[in-house]
């Protein structure tokens, strides 16, 4: 039972990295100043990216195409939270452990 809630978690930590590249890329064709403001105060990239879509930094740049993919962010994230929720839930009361 605890194996869904894993594997949902794990695809969206794979999809995550997918969309901060594509974020970051996009940053950096279309709007490269934000992306040298954000990124210079950061030890890695992704991070900039994970603080820019949290505090929802594409609403001022009207920039559609970056709106969608920081909501797609955003959404992904929220189901990871909530597997990762989920599976620590099972963890505490057993209930994803089988018994033999």
């Amino acid at each position: 039972m605890i194996l869904i809630p894993f594997v949902i978690f794990f695809v969206c930590v794979i999809a995550l990295l997918v969309l901060a590249r594509e974020v970051r890329k996009a940053l950096a064709a279309r709007h490269p100043e934000v992306w040298l403001q954000i990124s210079a105060k950061v030890y890695f990239p992704d991070n900039a990216i994970y603080g820019f879509a949290w505090r929802r930094q594409d609403k001022p740049l009207n920039d559609p195409e970056i709106t969608r993919r920081v909501n797609q962010f955003l959404i992904v994230s929220a189901t990871a939270v909530a597997a990762w929720v989920v599976m620590i839930g099972l963890v505490l009361t057993s209930a994803g452990m089988t018994r033999h």
